[in-house]
């Protein structure tokens, strides 16, 4: 039962969010070298991101297939976050001062509200990466890029944007 309403809480109470934010700023990012904070804040934004997209959506990006319904939105971030890992796991060192300005496109299943006991299901409905690339900053896909909250913000409306 623990489980349950620990899941529940983290995707559905938007004050949970806002506690781990609060964490984030206060616990983790004094502890992490200057010059990596901006690379920790990606990864810590990436994963709030991620979770399951609940509550008010545009109905415009959402779409059905099969009786599954899909939410899809594009964001841009400083980093290639999947690039970084690789390196990381291959025993590699990030590089703090070089900026890989990437765009996701990312779908989320809709729908985790009737999953909502079952946290491998619920697992179902995190984030997965349709399509990613990187940012022309020379003129290339205007529009194609979403804004960027700062470091330490929360994107607006946490899992429900």
């Amino acid at each position: 039962m623990a489980v349950n309403a620990a899941v529940r809480a983290l995707f559905f109470d938007p004050r949970i969010r806002e506690l781990l934010a609060e964490w984030w700023q206060t616990e983790i990012r004094p502890v992490v070298k200057p010059a990596h904070q901006w690379l920790v804040d990606e990864a810590f934004r990436f994963d709030l991101l991620t979770l399951p997209r609940v509550g008010h959506l545009d109905p415009a990006a959402i779409d059905e297939h099969e009786q599954v319904r899909t939410y899809r939105s594009a964001e841009e971030f400083d980093l290639d976050l999947p690039a970084l890992i690789a390196t990381l796991r291959a025993g590699g060192e990030p590089d703090p001062g070089r900026r890989t300005p990437t765009v996701f496109e990312f779908a989320w299943r809709l729908g985790l509200e009737g999953y909502i006991d079952n946290h491998e299901e619920a697992l179902l409905h995190m984030a997965t990466i349709e399509r990613s690339y990187a940012v022309d900053r020379r003129g290339g896909r205007p529009g194609q890029a979403a804004a960027i909250p700062p470091p330490g913000r929360l994107p607006e409306g946490g899992a429900s944007r």
